[in-house]
């Protein structure tokens, strides 16, 4: 006890070093930046009415927000913060009545980018999620490509694409830009899953060409453990590695006829944990995407096997394994706001712990996107025609705007 104590102690005290180390670079580069060149501020803010019918009880209605901030200083510098919130069932509690809340820190980081004549440096600090493996970011980032990530695993309020390995927790980032459309990245970072503290390694590179956009990533993560096989407790042990991997491949033209290819492994065990396995299905993300597009309509059609983790975070998919039908058409104008309207049509169903199919399930979502005051107004329903019989799980829609502000 004495030493978990201890180290409770340290955990705190190295925490609040870390802040406290970066508040203190915050404040003295801002003003040596605001002496040499101009600085740029942008902003982007969301919110998100959730509306879910009960069978015969009140039904429940939901607001989730999201603000995002970035500081721009000499284009050399550079601070990004995401936060989050939602909240409870605000009828339940009632509108004029506090509502229990989750507020979370979706991203803080500080950047310092080097440019020289043959490559582009860039060291950072982050905690939170940042530049995830199969999300856009990373492209959009060092390549300014315009969004290429399949609609299936776009969030309501997020930024950024869902990806196939998340880098979070608390870390550290270099990249390098070259001349020619290419990029490394390096990442370093702390984070907790599975149960465990793990110690994370990662290498990417990225290619970005006029019909050929690449993202490969691969690395090993480190579980901490504190106690050996007698379980008398030791200050440090690793005696185990975890291997991850993925790429996201679009090949055509983007944003018109294309074919988008993911696929990745989110956990490989060099030597297992107790009562786990190597490998395990529940870990794949295979993801194949062709997409066609005409005159008036864009048709995109998905083969998805995803880990069941990051279903709950997507609107359009309601199950780990299936396939969508994505109809979207062509911009127009409906009542002076340019406006696109489209149909997702999912079958998909679960997996158990033995491998079999389960809960077949199928998801019809029309949508609607139109631009209001500078931003983006959705709205979106969403049906499951094999619960008819739960109007909770039936049917509910939601509301949501968006804006760079």
């Amino acid at each position: 006890m004495q030493w978990e104590s201890i180290f409770g102690v340290y955990r705190i005290m190295t925490r609040k070093r870390f802040i406290l180390i970066l508040s203190v670079l915050i404040f003295i580069l801002i003003p040596m930046a605001g002496l040499t060149a101009e600085s740029s501020l942008s902003s982007f803010a969301g919110a998100d009415i959730d509306f879910i019918p009960q069978q015969n009880d009140t039904p429940l209605l939901k607001l989730n927000g999201v603000f995002a901030a970035q500081y721009n200083m000499n284009n050399n510098v550079l601070f990004r913060g995401c936060f989050g919130i939602k909240t409870g069932d605000i009828i339940e509690n009632g509108f004029f009545q506090d509502t229990p809340s989750y507020f979370t820190i979706n991203e803080f980081s500080a950047s310092y980018k080097l440019p020289t004549s043959v490559i582009t440096q860039q060291l950072a600090v982050f905690m939170g999620k940042y530049e995830s493996l199969g999300s856009d970011e990373f492209m959009q980032k060092n390549f300014s490509t315009i969004n290429y990530a399949s609609p299936l695993f776009s969030k309501k309020l997020s930024l950024f694409s869902e990806g196939i390995v998340n880098y979070s927790g608390v870390g550290l980032s270099y990249s390098m830009k070259f001349s020619t459309p290419q990029a490394l990245g390096f990442y370093f970072y702390y984070d907790k899953k599975y149960n465990y503290n793990f110690l994370n390694f990662d290498l990417r590179f990225a290619s970005a060409f006029d019909t050929v956009l690449f993202d490969l990533g691969f690395g090993a993560a480190l579980p901490l453990e504190t106690t050996d096989s007698n379980d008398s407790e030791v200050f440090l042990l690793i005696r185990r590695c975890d291997i991850h991997a993925g790429f996201s491949l679009l090949l055509g033209n983007n944003p018109v006829t294309n074919l988008f290819i993911q696929a990745g492994l989110q956990r490989i065990q060099i030597k297992p944990m107790p009562d786990t396995t190597n490998i395990s299905l529940k870990d794949l993300f295979l993801f194949v995407e062709p997409r066609f597009t005409g005159n008036y309509l864009r048709c995109n059609v998905s083969f998805f096997c995803i880990p069941e983790t990051q279903v709950a975070e997507l609107p359009f998919i309601p199950q780990p394994i299936g396939c969508d039908i994505h109809l979207s058409s062509q911009e127009f104008i409906m009542i002076h706001r340019p406006t696109v309207m489209g149909l997702h049509t999912a079958i998909a169903c679960g997996l158990t712990d033995d491998f079999k199919l389960k809960d077949l399930d199928v998801q019809v979502t029309p949508y609607m996107d139109c631009s209001v005051l500078g931003g983006s107004f959705n709205l979106l329903f969403t049906f499951h025609p094999l619960q008819y019989k739960d109007a909770g799980k039936f049917f509910n829609f939601s509301l949501s705007y968006k804006a760079e502000l």
